[in-house]
């Protein structure tokens, strides 16, 4: 299971860049759940578009 903290990380190695933690904590049930936004970092977005 992800916490906010480990999936922030994740995302940060995958390239990713302007990371929130827009929720902490919620019950969705019996479920915790959290809300993260992230945006790709520029230079990758560029990379993928086959642009330099």
């Amino acid at each position: 299971m992800y916490t906010p903290e480990s999936l922030s990380a994740l995302r940060a190695s995958a390239g990713f860049d302007r990371i929130e933690v827009v929720t902490e904590r919620w019950q969705n049930g019996l479920s915790p759940e959290f809300g993260i936004v992230a945006q790709a970092a520029r230079d990758r977005v560029r990379d993928a578009a086959g642009r330099t």
